[in-house]
């Protein structure tokens, strides 16, 4: 009879290591029977860093000389399905972040453009496969409304944050392809973070009805709208269309803003609404545009924010090429537009503003003036 002790199994040195890899006492005792075990875990491994999906430097890779297609090629995308599909594979259950960038690709240049590569459908069809397996909790995906039908329902239902850069439809209309979205996001039930940001060039378009959208657990918001601000805002402001009653982050990034086609009571509109409706406590607003948008920025109210206690403001003002200091005049229209904040006796709000803004600033009762912070929990 061998007196060597066979070594002990990956999957129970992983779940030591998953389920101890805090307590070193522990982990010492392992240590001394078996010293086969590393200090990191697929689960640890897969939980620091994310699987990135990229067709934008779009590589093929040739098939091999027993595949039956030996005319065609492979992508990014084929790759990681075939190993998700391999009876081998063990780390689905421990994938928790995902990037997909999925611009127009197609193997033909006479082919028509489709709204996706032609890699999108397969590669959802895989993960829908091993739905029972995947445990996703962030996707970061920059995507077409024309490709929100080949995501299969419920493949993405344990995600707690969503990053989602939405372009402009391809064989849709822009109200079909706003109505894709709202119909895709009613089915993230478990999101906390989302986090939507729209091309400039979009044409914006009426509400219509949608299937209603409940989000309870969404905590955090970032919107990037278009030079307007009534782009995606306006489809936010409808009764009812979408509910997050647990709001208390919003970042509202407004780009390339011109006083003479800014929107104010649409983004007044999300302001008194969905942020009212959830209380929004920190409130961040990105101005990037000329220097006459601000004179609209003063034209907002913050009054109904009864919660707020943090406002950030951050802005990059430029003329033509070049960024310019804003003039008195641009200052005291962010100082009238902080100014409206809701203070109490017992309540005061921090208004961060950025560090660049030399001029004095006035005291005013409840609020406390401070630079801009150095971080943001968004882009």
């Amino acid at each position: 009879m061998s007196s060597c002790i066979p070594p002990i199994p990956t999957e129970l040195i992983e779940h030591i290591i998953d389920n101890f890899h805090g307590d070193v006492h522990v982990l010492k005792k392992c240590s001394l029977v078996a010293r086969t075990w590393v200090p990191r875990s697929r689960k640890h491994l897969l939980t620091s860093f994310s699987v990135v999906i990229q067709s934008r430097i779009y590589r093929r890779f040739p098939r091999g000389p027993s595949s039956d297609e030996n005319n065609e090629e492979r992508t990014i995308a084929d790759v990681f399905c075939d190993i998700i599909n391999s009876p081998s594979c063990t780390f689905t259950p421990h994938l928790r972040c995902l990037r997909v960038d999925t611009p127009i690709h197609s193997s033909s240049s006479s082919a028509p453009k489709i709204g996706y590569p032609e890699w999108f459908p397969k590669f959802w069809e895989t993960l829908n496969s091993k739905r029972a397996l995947l445990n996703l909790s962030f996707l970061w995906i920059e995507i077409y409304p024309d490709a929100l039908i080949h995501i299969p329902p419920g493949v993405l239902k344990s995600l707690t944050t969503l990053s989602m850069w939405v372009r402009s439809p391809v064989r849709i209309s822009e109200s079909e392809g706003m109505q894709k979205l709202f119909a895709f996001l009613s089915g993230l039930e478990n999101l906390e973070e989302l986090r939507l940001a729209f091309t400039i060039n979009q044409r914006p378009v009426p509400p219509v009805e949608t299937k209603r959208v409940q989000l309870n657990r969404l905590r955090k918001l970032h919107i990037r709208d278009n030079e307007a601000g009534n782009l995606a805002l306006p489809w936010f402001n409808t009764p009812g269309a979408i509910e997050m009653p647990n709001l208390t982050n919003v970042y509202i990034d407004l780009y390339g803003v011109h006083s003479e086609h800014f929107n104010v009571e649409t983004v007044q509109g999300f302001i008194d609404g969905p942020c009212r409706t959830g209380m929004v406590k920190d409130l961040m607003v990105h101005f990037s545009g000329f220097a006459s948008g601000l004179e609209a920025l003063a034209g907002l109210d913050l009054r109904n924010l009864t919660q707020l206690t943090v406002l950030d403001i951050r802005m990059l003002i430029r003329n033509a090429s070049w960024h310019i200091p804003i003039q008195d005049e641009g200052f005291e229209n962010i100082i009238r537009f902080a100014s409206t904040v809701h203070v109490t006796d017992d309540k005061g709000v921090t208004v961060h503003i950025p560090g660049y803004l030399t001029p004095e600033l006035p005291k005013k009762r409840g609020i406390q003036w401070m630079k801009q912070r150095q971080h943001s929990f968004f882009f």
